[in-house]
């Protein structure tokens, strides 16, 4: 044993920059800790080696609504708001930390501390890895805004007293409760809900600045026009509609619906579709970019008149 307190890594790595980042991780710590891995995607062999334990679950619990799902929205020119439930994967981060803490009821370790496999591990953090607590947490780095909020994936320790509490809090039937009166989320995204179980417990909050080195913000899940800035598309096949807005220069769009064209200028504008869309694409430049699909599986897309 190099070290009491056990490196747990959360990770699903399904692309190579995500492996090299991985490898990255591990060859930092290798030396000076023992490393667990907690994974819903397969890892391979080399990295296998440089590891000290490896918990595997294909599941990867997804959370789909009705269950649970993300709620996003806005509003055009204050009389028309859309919306859009995005599939909700905080679940997966709290079922492979369970999985891990399963695991490690047999082990020797006295504490705990969980990363994620792109926490950019710093000197701090490496003190506070040599140096642990009962409980510590942390805030992370909002890509989005680059400002600190609390509290945390990235960083966390945690003694193996306090960690199978952790364990038997953790509860997918209550991450996933919605108030009776309004049918809202208890718990806005997975920081939120594990900011409710840290309120169990005494923990140190450390300062100091912890971010994930793959920063791959937000992106804006009411637009569909993903190949140009000219113009934004959202869609509802409940409503049968089908909006274009923030068209601010009022450039020539060209639509396909059906296998007709239509064109249009206007900085909004809201079109009725069919019954049954058979195709439903958008021109970028020359080529044409078929939504088809995409239309009809979100299906939980709103347009409304406000």
């Amino acid at each position: 044993m190099k070290n009491k307190n056990l490196v747990v890594i959360l990770c699903y790595c399904d692309t190579k920059e995500k492996l090299d980042i991985l490898k990255n991780t591990i060859s930092i710590l290798k030396n000076n800790f023992n490393i667990l891995i907690t994974t819903h995607s397969t890892i391979p062999s080399d990295i296998q080696q440089d590891i000290d334990y490896l918990v595997y679950d294909k599941s990867n619990p997804i959370l789909h609504y009705p269950e649970r799902g993300m709620k996003f929205w806005k509003t055009i020119l204050g009389n028309i708001k859309i919306s859009h439930i995005k599939d909700d994967y905080g679940w997966t981060v709290f079922n492979l930390i369970k999985n891990f803490i399963s695991y490690s009821q047999t082990l020797d370790y006295t504490h705990y501390s969980i990363i994620n496999y792109d926490t950019e591990i710093t000197p701090e953090i490496l003190n506070l890895l040599n140096s642990p607590k009962d409980f510590i947490c942390s805030n992370y780095i909002d890509p989005a805004t680059d400002k600190p909020l609390f509290p945390g994936l990235l960083f966390n320790t945690i003694n193996k007293e306090n960690i199978f509490k952790v364990n038997n809090l953790l509860s997918r039937k209550e991450y996933t409760k919605t108030s009776p009166n309004t049918n809202i989320s208890l718990y806005s995204d997975a920081e939120t809900y594990w900011g409710s179980i840290l309120k169990k417990f005494k923990y140190v909050k450390t300062d100091i600045k912890v971010k994930g080195i793959l920063e791959c913000g937000n992106p804006d899940v009411l637009n569909y026009n993903t190949h140009n800035t000219i113009f934004k598309l959202f869609f509802s096949v409940n409503n049968q509609k089908m909006l274009i807005y923030d068209n601010f220069n009022q450039n020539n769009i060209k639509l396909n619906i059906n296998g007709k064209d239509i064109y249009l200028n206007q900085i909004n504008k809201v079109l009725n579709l069919d019954s049954i869309i058979q195709n439903l694409g958008y021109y970028s430049g020359e080529d044409l970019i078929d939504i088809t699909h995409t239309y009809n599986i979100d299906k939980y897309n709103k347009i409304e008149n406000l």
